[in-house]
């Protein structure tokens, strides 16, 4: 994880959806003393949205190609290598992630 500032999330409803807020705590890391949400504005300035952490088409395509390389050049199976390096890459963003909060 780079350096990145966390959030307490508190009663801001963006929390579930803010990679300050879910992202898991390595060592030691700064925390901001209140949520920085505004009620008042109904924004945030230090919102960091996880979809951001989604894997880009061409780091998909890498691992793919990994993959078809690793089960020995198969043909027709490219869907099936797709699907798995996305589904590989999604899952390791969501082990760096804390799970979605329920009551927010």
């Amino acid at each position: 994880m780079s350096d990145l500032t966390l959030c307490p999330g508190g009663d801001c409803p963006l929390r579930n959806r803010c990679h300050r807020f879910r992202a898991l705590a390595h060592g030691r890391q700064d925390s901001f003393g209140s949520p920085p949400w505004s009620a008042a504005t109904g924004t945030c300035d230090s919102f960091s949205d996880i979809a951001r952490l989604a894997p880009s088409e061409e780091t998909i395509r890498m691992r793919a190609f990994h993959l078809w390389e690793r089960a020995g050049h198969p043909e027709g199976r490219a869907s099936a290598h797709w699907d798995q390096a996305e589904r590989d890459l999604l899952e390791a963003v969501e082990r760096g992630l804390k799970p979605v909060a329920d009551n927010a």
